[in-house]
């Protein structure tokens, strides 16, 4: 195989919504099963009744998640979940998704694969807004933008609408809002892979 052939994989974005209140482990298998997308770090965010909880940390998803943590998580209905594969930022858990960004009436949780060109344009304006930054990955900018976009349109879809249209690069996103809503985005030239499936649970 030459150089330029190889797998550049770049994260795991996984969201599931269920019926049942297994959303954290149903999540966690996703993440094991896409661990060859990212190695650096791993993160899962549920939904507890009008709150957002997530558990991330750097290592594998085996190493971040045990029986016992992932019991601490609450059950829940609606998951979002994250290996990181950095192209930006240091390898550090405050890089690692999902993002949790919180706004004047609500927040989100933001999984983020891809590279956005425009990171640093979006985070100064944003700056200039008063927005703050804890990571230096262009995943706490896009959800900070979905965020801000959300306030401006009272409305979560309309808002994770407006915020991708103001995204340059290639990029899937999967976003949880503490509304139970779980919306998926796909850059418009599907340059990362996104797949959305429906299954029976027994």
């Amino acid at each position: 195989m030459r150089i330029e052939d190889e797998l550049n994989e770049e994260c795991a974005v996984f969201g599931v919504s269920v019926t049942t209140d297994e959303a954290a482990g149903i999540a966690y298998n996703g993440l094991l099963s896409l661990q060859h997308r990212g190695q650096e770090g791993a993160g899962i965010a549920v939904t507890s009744g009008n709150k957002i909880l997530c558990h991330k940390d750097v290592g594998l998803a085996s190493e971040v998640f045990s029986d016992k943590t992932l019991g601490k998580l609450p059950k829940s209905r609606v998951a979002v979940g994250h290996n990181r594969y950095s192209t930006t930022g240091n390898s550090t858990k405050e890089n690692v998704g999902p993002f949790i960004t919180e706004y004047l009436t609500g927040r989100i949780a933001t999984a983020h694969n891809g590279n956005i060109t425009n990171a640093k344009e979006i985070r100064q304006k944003l700056k200039s807004f008063g927005l703050h930054f804890n990571a230096t990955s262009d995943s706490e900018v896009v959800s900070s933008l979905i965020a801000y976009c959300i306030t401006k349109e009272e409305n979560a879809l309309k808002g994770v609408i407006r915020a991708a249209n103001n995204l340059d690069g290639a990029f899937s996103l999967v976003i949880l809002s503490n509304d139970n809503k779980l919306i998926a985005v796909r850059d418009p030239n599907g340059y990362r892979p996104l797949c959305i499936g429906k299954v029976k649970l027994e």
